[in-house]
């Protein structure tokens, strides 16, 4: 090599004048001493450019640049080290793998010729990296690598360039839409021409490798502590104004600035302002926050109140409310503690609801209040059988959600009231409407929200049952068991249990029922709803008319009868008033007093049941004749199912035929064959025949679109055909299966 080096120098000598040779040396750092020294003294005083690439930053201080015309050294800034390199140069020595090593230094020689010292048992840098998670925790804790890179930055950076710099250690990667054109230009320069191999290409991202970005924060906090501070704040309240909430709680939270971090989620709205978010949003804004800050801030309490709401987790909920509402006594604890109310299924006094009303007025009060108090008021209407009060409220809340632009959440919780207040009025084809259009808001922005999902099938479930269809044994029992781990209001609560109980007892599925009702026990305790106890005892007692062998089963849940049945929510009445005409215990006054009530709530669904109770049992034809048809032009076959034990075997085989729902409301022969299909291939089929598209049944089933394909797929093939009306033919033609 030396004798090379001579004849080229040699050569060049009479070229000096035109041009300017480079000679480039590479692995210096692999070179002897000796040998390093003679190569040096040979190009002392020589017209050419010397470029030496080495792993160690040590060789820098060997290169006496005053003896040389042009002298470079290439060191770990400029270079990287490929994945052999890493294995060649630790050869098994590391605790982590070197895949590991490579992956998160990506190459870079610094901080691999940082860890590359002698490997003893008492080396702190190997101790910290056995001990740590990651390498890159590991060495930012390193002084080494911190005073490295101060030393290698400070030297070229303007204090422009450093505060970007520390910008971009603010997240593991930045979006460049975060900045204006100017400021991307700026950090691209600074990149390019000074942090070449130190960051990584990515489009539309700005990102440090992490080892750097680590160490430029210890550098940040320590040298640097105010200006750091205020480029995470300036940062913060962008991404804030920009509606990235989490984003800037995050920036805020990583420069220790706690109360501007919950302060930042009270510029955004109170309580139903907060839901609109989506659930799974804010359980990511909460995570960031730790219980200290629940108990110190109330910004932060709201949300807790808000996630564990939705979680279904309603007495964590009320431990907090019950912690600030009294001594916050502001309007928006007060709105919390009602709606907890509800849910827990407790009466709101007098005042509570004064209160509420005060607020449902729109008196200047911000949007999001004003619809939350009327969507408590209206669901106290519909719990109550007060209709007509229900929809003035839900429309109210309604005007009060178009003031605002992005109000999706709170809209589709309003049109599943509204779609259960059109189930209630008799109104099937726009209750169906409704919920349509709930399936596809649900569908598109609310996929993972537990609450909306069990609202809109308890009311589907519901509406298909007023239309003479009972839900298979295993699709209501997957649907109580997420009520059971969701939020839910007592009347939704009444709604699907009820439904449960009839579709067991027409399935004659009794042990199916007693899980059931065990589950509601347990929540009766955990959940305080008021009238759980009673909705469990009529349940059972309903229960027990259909299972009299099973007495001793049923009998734990049965409490005594309600002395003042009228005071009850209407769900509690209408059982009160089934279980009494079956044991026939039921009065002219009683049907007559809630028949009443019901007209002047304009509650169509109930009073119609006490009109058909009546008409049978003082065998008024005329009436009778009546509902009849009133049944026949609206569908509602399910109000025969409630009144089958006073019908004749001929009036109920007669309607049924009518509206084909023989194989739906009669109980199944005894031993049919239903091997041919599966219980969910045949609940999917059946909703094909109900007109159902794809993206409708998984809605419905809580599954994906691609179950459904698959399920269709099996059902084609069992049945030997190539379509869906193919196999709705088929199956309709008498297979014993197709229930």
């Amino acid at each position: 090599m030396f004798e090379v080096l001579h004849r080229f120098l040699a050569a060049l000598k009479p070229l000096s004048d035109t041009i300017q040779p480079c000679i480039y040396i590479d692995n210096w750092q692999a070179i002897s001493a000796d040998m390093r020294q003679r190569v040096l003294s040979a190009v002392c005083g020589a017209p050419v450019d010397l470029v030496i690439a080495t792993r160690d930053p040590c060789d820098a201080q060997l290169l006496p640049g005053a003896d040389v015309v042009l002298g470079r050294i290439l060191t770990a800034r400029h270079l990287r080290l490929n994945f052999s390199d890493v294995e060649h140069l630790f050869n098994g020595k590391l605790s982590i793998s070197n895949s590991r090593l490579f992956r998160e230094t990506l190459g870079w020689p610094l901080a691999l010729g940082l860890i590359n010292q002698d490997f003893t048992s008492g080396d702190k840098l190997l101790a910290d990296i056995v001990h740590r998670e990651t390498l890159v925790d590991a060495l930012a804790a390193d002084i080494h690598l911190q005073s490295a890179l101060w030393q290698a930055l400070s030297e070229v950076l303007s204090w422009a360039d450093w505060q970007r710099l520390l910008t971009l250690t603010l997240f593991p990667s930045l979006e460049r839409s975060w900045f204006d054109s100017f400021e991307q230009g700026a950090i691209d320069e600074l990149l390019h021409r000074y942090l070449s191999g130190l960051f990584l290409e990515m489009e539309g991202q700005l990102t440090l490798l992490p080892i750097v970005r680590k160490a430029l924060v210890h550098l940040g906090f320590r040298y640097f502590e105010s200006d750091y501070r205020q480029v995470h704040l300036q940062l913060a309240q962008r991404r804030a104004e920009a509606g990235d909430i989490a984003a800037g709680i995050s920036l805020m939270l990583s420069c220790g600035e706690r109360s501007s971090a919950a302060h930042l989620l009270s510029q955004h709205g109170g309580l139903l302002e907060w839901i609109r978010h989506g659930l799974g949003n804010l359980e990511q804004i909460l995570a960031l926050f730790d219980d200290r800050d629940i108990k110190a801030f109330p910004e932060v309490a709201w949300l807790y109140v808000i996630v564990n709401f939705k979680r279904g987790r309603v007495d964590q909920a009320r431990r907090m409310v019950n912690r600030y509402w009294r001594d916050q006594d502001a309007f928006e604890w007060n709105l919390a503690d009602a709606l907890i109310r509800l849910y827990e299924g407790r009466i709101l006094d007098r005042q509570e609801l004064d209160s509420l009303r005060y607020a449902s007025l729109d008196q200047g009060s911000e949007p999001y209040a004003t619809a939350l108090a009327n969507n408590i008021l209206a669901l106290v209407a519909l719990q109550q059988g007060e209709l007509q009060t229900a929809s003035k409220c839900l429309d109210s809340a309604r005007v009060a959600y178009n003031r605002e632009l992005e109000a999706e959440y709170g809209e589709t919780y309003l049109d599943i009231h509204q779609a259960h207040l059109a189930l209630l009025n008799m109104q099937g084809e726009l209750a169906g409407a409704l919920l349509t259009r709930v399936a596809g808001q649900v569908q598109t922005y609310f996929s993972q929200d537990l609450s909306i999902r069990i609202a809109l099938q308890g009311v589907k479930r519901e509406l298909a049952f007023c239309q003479g269809l009972l839900p298979p044994v295993n699709a209501i029992g997957q649907l109580v068991y997420k009520l059971n781990r969701s939020e839910a209001w007592f009347d939704l609560y009444a709604s699907i249990y009820t439904l449960a109980a009839r579709s067991a007892m027409h399935h004659d599925g009794p042990q199916e029922l007693l899980v059931w009702l065990a589950k509601a026990s347990q929540d009766s305790q955990k959940r305080r709803l008021a009238y759980l106890e009673t909705l469990l005892s009529y349940l059972a007692r309903l229960a027990l008319l259909r299972w009299p062998e099973r007495e001793s089963s049923f009998q734990p849940y049965i409490k005594p009868v309600a002395e003042q049945p009228l005071s009850m929510p209407w769900r509690l009445q209408q059982l009160h008033l089934e279980w009494c005409d079956l044991t026939g215990q039921a009065s002219d006054l009683l049907c007559l007093t809630i028949a009443e009530r019901a007209q002047a709530g304009a509650h169509l669904y109930l009073y119609t049941y006490c009109q058909w109770l009546i008409a049978l049992r003082n065998h008024d034809r005329p009436a009778l004749a009546a509902l009849w048809q009133q049944l026949d032009e609206q569908g509602w076959v399910g109000m025969v199912w409630l009144v089958k034990h006073r019908l004749s075997a001929e009036e109920l085989s007669d309607c049924l035929n009518r509206h084909n729902r023989t194989r739906l409301l009669q109980q199944p022969a005894a031993g049919a064959d239903t091997s041919l299909l599966s219980g969910r291939e045949v609940s999917v089929i059946e909703l094909v025949r109900q007109g159902h598209r794809n993206k409708q049944i998984a809605l419905e089933l809580d599954i994906s679109e691609q179950t459904v394909k698959f399920h269709l797929k099996n059902i084609f093939r069992k049945l030997g055909v190539k379509g869906r009306r193919q196999a709705v033919a088929v199956l309709s033609a008498g297979l014993p299966n197709f229930q």
